[in-house]
């Protein structure tokens, strides 16, 4: 397993990949404890808080997570670097998102994404950034942008790519765009047609998908 060769030259950076790989679905249920592992193991400090608020958010628990990004903001820990804030603020913008409040959720991800954009954060603020693309891309006044995100910002990131063709069918589809929509859907499937067995949902997902848009209109 490619996990397990990583694992001996870099665990931190395995243990990364796992955790990151559980969040976006692409693990089986069983790896979640992962989540906290990966937490505990990061060092008392601004990151280790951003880890710890990000996963009450996964686990549904977003108003303690946004109270614990405002914390971290609050303390003024001379430990927390523009990349580390950005990260926070993001994560707070998410929250706001997960709340309801889309507009100023966006909103607030913009400011946090470019605060923390650095050459060496890309795969540190990936899933914010697919969770801003995803939320621009859902909204029809910002859609344009969302798809010009998924098409364009996650080039080197292979945890993610499979991912944003499934959302860009999407997009196109809500676009209107159903021959787009059918070639994103089918390149998703040609890179999970050997998804495990435990992770069916998505290729089910995105065959009734790619069938409805395949159809002939009216």
């Amino acid at each position: 397993m490619v996990l397990d060769s990583l694992r001996t030259i870099d665990a931190e950076k395995a243990m990364g990949i796992e955790a990151w790989s559980v969040v976006l679905g692409l693990a089986p249920p069983s790896f979640g404890p992962l989540l906290d592992s990966a937490v505990k193991a990061v060092p008392p400090g601004p990151e280790s808080d951003y880890g710890s608020a990000m996963l009450r958010m996964l686990k549904g628990e977003v108003a303690e997570g946004r109270r614990q990004f405002a914390r971290t903001l609050a303390r003024g820990d001379s430990r927390l670097t523009s990349q580390i804030r950005g990260l926070v603020v993001a994560g707070d913008g998410l929250g706001l998102i997960l709340q309801g409040d889309s507009v100023a959720g966006i909103r607030r991800m913009r400011e946090g994404l470019d605060l923390a954009a650095a050459p060496d954060i890309g795969e540190e603020s990936a899933y914010l950034r697919l969770q801003f693309a995803l939320a621009l891309a859902a909204r029809p006044e910002t859609r344009v942008e969302g798809m010009r995100w998924l098409r364009y910002g996650f080039e080197t990131l292979p945890l993610y790519k499979p991912l944003t063709f499934l959302a860009l069918g999407h997009a196109y589809e809500a676009a209107g765009r159903r021959d787009s929509a059918a070639v994103a859907y089918s390149r998703f499937l040609r890179l999970w047609d050997k998804a495990d067995p435990e992770l069916p949902g998505r290729v089910g997902e995105a065959k009734a998908a790619l069938q409805e848009v395949s159809k002939e209109p009216f």
